[in-house]
């Protein structure tokens, strides 16, 4: 063999191991990330009970509403509206749809959203809302503000357990 085949292959073994780890750490932080102390339920188990629609205004904007539950796309257009003068608890998501922990955390927020039906749940796409996300010194993504009577009260970052989450919600 020579030393350029010995290369590719073991190049090809490199992104193998890369693919099979990454999966692994995905299905073992789906599974962890979503279950609390006293439940045992899957990412498919958490997704399955969800009722989405998905409406547009007359705008175009699209919106989303959950059955039972209060979650929007925030925009630089409603985010005053929905957020700053929502008289209910808000927590704002700031996401980008490239963005694998964000993915991750989605069907948390959206589980959060279902569950706490006295809070409200926004969602920020970074990409095309960068105002929002300058203006509350957003660096990193996902983001987890709440915000009440219209001022920021805790923020945390990155990929947290749904519980951690409902800890700066309270």
């Amino acid at each position: 063999m020579t030393k350029k085949t010995v290369l590719i292959v073991i190049l090809i073994v490199f992104i193998v191991s890369l693919i099979g780890a990454s999966k692994f750490i995905n299905n073992y932080l789906e599974n962890n990330l979503l279950s609390d102390s006293n439940e045992n339920s899957s990412l498919s188990d958490e997704i399955t009970g969800n009722n989405t629609s998905i409406l547009e205004d007359k705008s175009g904007e699209t919106n989303i509403i959950e059955e039972d539950a209060k979650m929007v796309k925030l925009t630089n257009e409603n985010f005053e509206e929905e957020a700053l003068k929502s008289e209910k608890t808000v927590l704002v998501d700031f996401y980008a749809d490239w963005c694998g922990p964000c993915q991750m955390m989605s069907p948390i927020i959206e589980k959060i959203a279902e569950e706490n039906k006295d809070i409200v749940v926004g969602k920020i796409n970074i990409d095309e809302e960068e105002n929002l996300a300058v203006r509350y010194n957003v660096m990193s993504i996902p983001t987890f503000i709440v915000i009440k009577n219209g001022q920021e009260v805790n923020r945390i970052v990155g990929v947290v357990s749904k519980s951690k989450i409902e800890e700066i919600i309270k």
